[in-house]
């Protein structure tokens, strides 16, 4: 995941951060130079430069491509004064994904710089050059034995059924014995815990609106005993994790996961 780049995790690729960038949004979505709607996966940004990246492509395609092209520092700096005001010498589009798409870069002529991975051979390798010189030093070909997880754990688009589970882990977690009252927006601060505030407003209201979705099926297959809402509060529950909340709150994340499209950890609740 990109966002580890810029965090100095153990036995990850640092190049972001040993060449100075921080995260500054997560998420973002805003108009371009043609006034089309982007929705980019992170913006990251140093004193020199701001990195717009688009992360993990299962393709390429020319209106995608175009419509990123299409970002000007102007639209930037209208979205992200701070960012913009660190990064005063330029902005530069990065695509990051598995090496599937290298056919895409080729056959519509990219020449901002794609990050692949080659999942095989579990290696990072670089192809066209960073405008910050400084930074296409430190990037080089890595071996990467696996992705960071924990900075974005869950996001708007996410299977209920992997927005429910981490949910369920952060009920677990938090100290619910005897019953107390939460909602969406502590739970999903508390997933999130220093990241959160990096996010876009929209991105958050979505991931708010996928845990709400998850309490209240947790409180349906719970009843009145073990969690339920709040009657003068349209958001707040209250939670007792016991044995059979706990039991509960699997079977729903199995309900949830019946389709067959999510591939999660909900087998381990067996």
């Amino acid at each position: 995941m990109a966002i580890g780049f810029a965090n100095g995790v153990v036995d990850y690729p640092s190049f972001l951060k040993d060449a100075g960038y921080e995260e500054e949004n997560i998420s973002p979505s805003f108009l371009n130079a043609n006034g089309d709607r982007v929705k980019t996966d992170i913006i990251f940004a140093s004193q020199r430069y701001v990195l717009v990246f688009e992360c993990e492509p299962e393709e390429l395609t020319n209106s995608t491509v175009s419509k990123l092209d299409d970002i000007d520092l102007d639209n930037l700096r209208t979205e992200f004064s701070h960012a913009v005001t660190n990064g005063g010498m330029g902005h530069q589009i990065v695509y990051f994904g598995l090496d599937d798409i290298e056919s895409d870069v080729d056959d519509l002529d990219i020449d901002s710089p794609a990050l692949l991975y080659d999942k095989h051979t579990k290696t990072l390798e670089k192809i066209n050059t960073f405008d910050d010189t400084a930074l296409d030093r430190q990037v080089s070909s890595s071996t990467i034995d696996y992705f960071p997880s924990h900075f974005i754990p869950i996001l708007g688009d996410d299977h209920p059924a992997l927005v429910a589970e981490k949910v369920y882990q952060k009920l677990c977690s938090e100290t619910f014995e005897g019953g107390a009252t939460t909602d969406a927006y502590h739970i999903a601060e508390k997933i999130y815990e220093d990241f959160w505030n990096d996010l876009s407003g929209s991105e958050k209201q979505e991931i708010i609106d996928k845990i709400d979705v998850a309490l209240s099926e947790f409180a349906a297959k719970n009843g009145n005993r073990h969690m339920r809402k709040l009657e003068d509060s349209d958001r707040q529950y209250f939670v007792n994790t016991s044995d059979a909340f706990m039991d509960r709150c699997q079977r729903a994340i199995k309900d949830l996961a019946d389709d067959d499209s999510y591939q999660g950890t909900f087998e381990s609740f067996d």
